[in-house]
């Protein structure tokens, strides 16, 4: 759902769709989600090397705080609803684990920015900023991974 960058649509076409007393359960990524990853690539995307690629780049996720969903939801009607901030930070076991998923899904909207000549360097770098920036004493990788829970009756 946090690829949906227009939540306020979404949800007016949810409660459009929904039958009198109809409900909707979503979880998503939230504010504070992937923090690490998101702070290497906007150090990245803006870096001298790469930034020509990104002017005209549309960020693409939504995710809000707790309170910005409850301002949004509580505009479109719902009678009845309950946001649940819900914490699944993550440990990867090893390297190799955190790079699978930095290679998919999250560097992917990133890359198609980069012309074929320069996609290696760029993702070299967040790959190395990422293994300098989350490993733990234990030789696991860190990364945030926070979710909003959103229960919401017609």
């Amino acid at each position: 759902m946090h690829w949906i960058k227009d939540h306020k649509r979404l949800l007016e076409n949810a409660y459009q769709a929904l039958k009198s007393q109809g409900t909707i359960l979503w979880d998503f990524g939230g504010a504070g989600n992937c923090a690490n990853f998101i702070e290497v690539i906007q150090e990245k995307i803006t870096d001298n090397k790469f930034a020509e690629y990104f002017k005209t780049f549309e960020w693409p996720w939504f995710m809000p705080s707790k309170s910005q969903y409850e301002k949004l939801i509580s505009s479109i009607g719902f009678s009845n609803f309950t946001i649940t901030e819900v914490n699944r930070d993550r440990h990867f076991s090893n390297a190799e684990e955190m790079i699978r998923w930095i290679d998919q899904p999250c560097i992917v909207p990133f890359l198609k920015c980069i012309p074929d000549k320069a996609k290696t360097s760029f993702r070299d770098e967040v790959i190395s900023e990422m293994m300098k920036k989350t490993r733990q004493p234990n030789r696991t990788y860190f990364e945030t991974f926070r979710r909003l829970k959103i229960y919401a009756k017609k």
